[in-house]
């Protein structure tokens, strides 16, 4: 009862106008110890804000090392390549979530300017990072798919045909048979962006041409 009551009791601590974190209020009494040990007097205005801007610049920065790390356990090592749209939407989601927790972290405190500035620089920071990693999931798609394709065209053994005789109704329903069971298994473990172009391409070489 006494920590709840504690809690609603408490007030933000201001200083110069300005709500300050734990953090920062720390590093204003830093400031200010260091300045009366070197005998002079401090500047509550100008401390204020250089503190003010580094604990808005070390926000931002936390905020893009975490979003670092969630497309990595996300889209990191062998979890790609996956469908673009997956990657799309789990980008707007989580680029969308970094922003929000940015602004809700620095807008008891932060500078205009600055917010604008560094709200700015973490869109183009991670819209970098996920242009880089669709590259990345593009490539190891088409990889992905080539290889599959040709171990399953590797293994699937055409009969020797002498003549017209050779091609029988059984033979004709065998080989559909396997091309279908071929063609479950490419959907099954093909991923990403070339699962259908490198097919198309790969199976029927005149859909390619016309296209």
């Amino acid at each position: 009862m006494l920590k709840e009551k504690i809690k609603i009791d408490m007030r933000p601590k201001v200083v110069d106008g300005k709500v300050l974190t734990a953090s920062m209020f720390l590093n204003l009494l830093f400031e200010y110890l260091e300045a009366l040990n070197n005998e002079s007097a401090p500047n509550v205005h100008s401390t204020i804000e250089r503190i003010i801007s580094a604990e808005t610049r070390k926000i931002c920065d936390n905020v893009l090392y975490e979003y670092y790390d969630q497309m990595d356990e996300e889209f990191g090592g062998d979890k790609i390549p996956v469908e673009e749209e997956h990657l799309r939407n789990k980008f707007k989601e989580l680029s969308a979530e970094v922003i929000k927790k940015f602004e809700v972290q620095t807008r008891e405190f932060a500078e205009v300017a600055q917010l604008i500035d560094l709200r700015n620089e973490l869109l183009e920071k991670m819209e970098a990072d996920f242009e880089s990693r669709l590259q990345l999931n593009d490539d190891l798609s088409q990889n992905l798919c080539k290889r599959i394709v040709n171990e399953l065209f590797n293994s699937f053994n055409l009969p020797a045909l002498l003549s017209m005789e050779d091609i029988r109704e059984s033979l004709i329903l065998e080989y559909k048979q396997k091309f279908l069971l071929f063609y479950d298994n490419y959907k099954k473990f093909a991923k990403g962006t070339h699962k259908c172009k490198n097919f198309l391409f790969l199976v029927n070489p005149i859909s390619s041409l016309n296209s």
